[in-house]
């Protein structure tokens, strides 16, 4: 199916939002002193795919992965995997992921207008590795919620502690 482009208004605060982004990022480029988070290291943040490619190409096993802005091909990836699918927004701006229920079903039809990328669901702790330099900082978050950064709000608790990690090793010491 393919992607419908926003519409003229939108194109243009699109392309006005990147234009001050752009000169943001070229201006922190050009200042002296210290720069903590520049954004050529953050970019990968910014993509999900590209995010779950990676994680790949490291030898970690991903979930099945659907990424559609067709209703259709989304019905049956939610059926070839039990119905066991979260789903979660394309963009760099974070959302809450969510488990597909029944009553998600009938808006499938507004994947046409923002493309969704749905995974099987894996139950488990959820891990977040961060490396500044040579160093890598994990977090192990235990929790029944789909996710952990919303657990409280959704009625659950969680425990959060810090893992050591050998740098050959893709298991938690």
């Amino acid at each position: 199916m393919p992607c419908r482009f926003p519409s003229a208004s939108n194109r243009n605060a699109i392309a006005s939002s990147r234009r001050m982004s752009s000169r943001h990022n070229g201006c922190s480029r050009m200042l002296p002193g210290l720069a903590v988070n520049r954004m050529r290291g953050s970019m990968s943040n910014q993509s999900k795919p590209y995010q779950a490619l990676s994680i790949r190409e490291a030898g970690f096993r991903i979930p099945r992965t659907l990424i559609t802005s067709d209703s259709e091909a989304a019905r049956r990836f939610i059926e070839e995997c039990g119905g066991n699918v979260i789903f979660k927004s394309l963009s760099g701006i974070r959302s809450i992921v969510r488990r597909v229920e029944k009553n998600d079903f009938q808006r499938l039809r507004f994947l046409q207008d923002c493309p969704v990328q749905f995974q099987e669901f894996t139950a488990g702790d959820n891990f977040r590795v961060h490396v500044v330099g040579d160093k890598i900082f994990s977090t192990r978050a235990r929790t029944e919620a789909v996710d952990y950064r919303y657990a409280e709000q959704q009625g659950f608790s969680w425990k959060c502690r810090q893992l050591r990690y050998h740098a050959r090793s893709k298991e938690p010491a």
